[in-house]
C-alpha cells in the first residue's frame, strides 16, 4: 500500500460512499427546557455553612496572636468588710 492508493483502499473497504442529502430546516419554536431556580432549605443550609466557613477562615488567616497575662491576687491585697471585697 502506497500513499497514492490510500483513498482507493478506503473505498474498497467501506464500499461506495452514500451521498449526503440535506434535510429541511425548521426554525426553533422557542419552547425549550426552561431553567428555573427554586431555593430549597438545603440551599440555605449550604449557604450559611459557606459563609460561616469563610468568616472562620478569614479570622484564622488574619488574626493576630494575643497573650493575656494573668497576675494572681494575693490574700494580702484583699480586705473583707461585711461581705464585700475591696481591692
Amino acid at each position: 500500500m502506497t500513499v497514492d492508493n490510500i483513498d482507493d483502499d478506503i473505498d474498497t473497504v467501506n464500499g461506495p460512499a452514500d451521498p449526503i442529502i440535506p434535510i429541511d430546516f425548521t426554525p426553533h419554536d422557542k419552547k425549550g427546557a426552561r431553567v428555573t431556580f427554586k431555593p430549597k432549605p438545603i440551599h440555605f443550609i449550604i449557604g450559611i455553612f459557606t459563609i460561616l466557613s469563610g468568616i472562620a477562615g478569614w479570622f484564622v488567616l488574619t488574626a493576630r496572636s494575643v497573650f493575656v497575662e494573668v497576675a494572681p491576687i494575693t490574700l494580702l491585697r484583699l480586705k473583707l468588710v461585711v461581705g464585700y471585697i475591696f481591692v
